[in-house]
């Protein structure tokens, strides 16, 4: 009986840890998925200078088809 609760708590405890760096793996993902995203905007804007009609039906479009894809270029 010892030696199971022994590998029952083991095995909790591995799955915490596991859980844990699932949490933070993804929150690494999205921060750089956000920070890449804020970094092209603002070079895309500054790029331009202004801002028109065509030029945000280009990044819009361009946002679809690169979540769609699940690539970010």
């Amino acid at each position: 009986m010892t030696k199971l609760r022994t590998f029952a708590w083991s095995m909790l405890a591995l799955s915490l840890t596991l859980f844990v760096l699932i949490i933070i793996l993804m929150l690494l993902l999205i921060h750089q998925r956000r920070r890449q995203s804020f970094s092209a905007e603002t070079s895309h804007v500054y790029n331009c200078g202004h801002t028109s009609a065509k030029t945000l039906a280009h990044v819009l479009a361009s946002r679809r088809a690169s979540s769609s894809s699940g690539f970010k270029t």
